[in-house]
């Protein structure tokens, strides 16, 4: 039976009923779901009873899961399902504007992130659509941008090894710097599914414009920091245990507010590292000769 769907704004977001994620779906099914993400940015689900195995084989039918977290836990005996837990005292580190490991060279395609517990005041989760604030910026502002290019890196992440380190030094910074990448990325791009023109650089991790002296780029950052956070780009979704939302990486940025009041939020996460339907990683890498629709740059 096709399923029902519910679009929660006008830009981004729409809810699905009448499908059960805990069973095996057919092609059609998953060829349709993979459409309407296209088109919509975060698909969400309510009362579901998403097993391990059945949320990574879900998030497996859209592409190749990311390898286990090398810091955060995962279920035991599905190494792709990582476990993240928070609560007021434990805040998690996702609150603020971001998309997910933009510094990485192979940033992942989408996210299956699914509701085992949650506080009983807060604990949501936003989404902003980053074609419709493409579309919304003056057209001088698109002619300003269309060939830009954006430094990504750890960003926030850096205080992992700063906070502590005494004035004049960062040991612990520069002797972990290696581990990780700074990447650069083109600030529009084009989605493989919907044709749509989206910005790609995120609050979290873009620290600079290529080719732009440091105060000129701060300048412009704040500009479309200010636009891309707009209410008009947004959906917000108060979870339920039981709750599943799935999200496009590439052309959406979110944002997990700290706000816990009676209890802990436990959710369970599946990553999807490229999309299969277009044999691509999400910036148009190959993953064999037969890649020609992945993610564009704006030429």
């Amino acid at each position: 039976m096709p399923f029902t769907l519910r679009p929660l704004s006008t830009t981004i977001g729409a809810e699905i009923t009448n499908i059960d994620l805990n069973v095996t779906l057919g092609t059609a099914d998953l060829d349709n779901l993979y459409a309407t993400l296209a088109k919509h940015k975060v698909l969400f689900f309510r009362r579901q009873n998403f097993s391990a195995p059945a949320q990574a084989a879900f998030g497996a039918a859209f592409g190749s899961l990311e390898p286990p977290h090398p810091i955060y836990p995962h279920v035991e005996g599905t190494p792709a399902v990582t476990v993240l837990e928070s609560c007021s005292e434990r805040p998690a580190d996702s609150n603020e504007w971001h998309t997910d490991l933009t510094w990485r060279p192979h940033p992942p395609f989408a996210s299956v992130l699914y509701c085992v517990a949650k506080p009983q005041v807060g604990g949501d989760t936003l989404w902003a659509d980053m074609c419709a604030a493409y579309e919304a910026l003056p057209e001088a502002m698109k002619m300003m941008v269309a060939d830009l290019r954006c430094v990504h890196d750890l960003a926030t992440f850096r205080n992992e090894y700063t906070v502590g380190e005494r004035d004049g030094q960062a040991t612990r910074l520069e002797a972990n710097l290696p581990k990780f990448s700074c990447t650069i990325w083109p600030m529009v791009m084009t989605h493989p599914g919907s044709g749509r023109k989206f910005l790609y650089c995120n609050p979290g991790f873009v620290n600079q414009v290529v080719g732009m002296r440091a105060h000129e780029s701060r300048r412009l950052l704040a500009y479309l920091w200010d636009h891309m956070s707009s209410p008009d780009f947004q959906v917000r979704f108060q979870w339920e245990v039981g709750s599943v939302a799935m999200w496009d990486n590439r052309c959406t940025m979110h944002f997990g507010p700290c706000e816990f009041s009676g209890g802990k939020r436990v959710m369970h996460r599946v990553t999807i590292a490229n999309d299969r339907r277009t044999d691509c990683d999400p910036h148009g890498h190959a993953s064999s000769s037969s890649c020609s629709t992945g993610v564009r740059a704006k030429l």
